[in-house]
This record gives C-alpha cells, sequence and structure tokens, in this order.
C-alpha cells in the first residue's frame, strides 16, 4: 500500500484507486483527517459542472466504500509531513 494513512479501512482500502487513479488517492491521504475531505469526496462523485464522464463503476464504489469507512475523516496515526 503506497498510502499508510488510509491502512485502517482494512478489506475497504482503495486498491482500484491506488491502481487506476493514484492522484485521486494522494488527495485523498492528502485531506484524510482534515475538514475539506467532506466537499472533496462530494465533488468527485457529484458532477456540479455539467457533462462530465465521470468515473467507472469500480472507481465510483472504491471512493463511496472509503467515504463510508469507520475511519473516515479521522487519522489513525500522526500525520508526518515533510
Amino acid at each position: 500500500m503506497k498510502h499508510p494513512l488510509l491502512e485502517g479501512l482494512g478489506d475497504n482500502y482503495p486498491v482500484y484507486l491506488e491502481q487506476h487513479h493514484d492522484h485521486v488517492l494522494r488527495k485523498v491521504d492528502e485531506l484524510w483527517d482534515t475538514p475539506e475531505i467532506d466537499d472533496y469526496l462530494s465533488d468527485l462523485l457529484i458532477d456540479k459542472r455539467g457533462g462530465r464522464k465521470g468515473f467507472s463503476p469500480e472507481a465510483t464504489q472504491a471512493l463511496m466504500a472509503t467515504s463510508n469507512s469507520p475511519t473516515y475523516g479521522q487519522s489513525n496515526s500522526p500525520r508526518q509531513d515533510g
């Protein structure tokens, strides 16, 4: 797993996102324990600009499982930037 902060997701770890949309998962990792995570995930799942293709069903399912995780929005380990 490239994103240790998200390991607390266990079986809900978004492997598909890591493999196909790692830039999205990097941003999720960055925002995981911040208030901004809600808006970010919402913006990914809901097209507010119109006419966008959207994510594949697999990516959408991974995003939804991530946002439904019991550890969503709370860090399981101290953030160590740098």
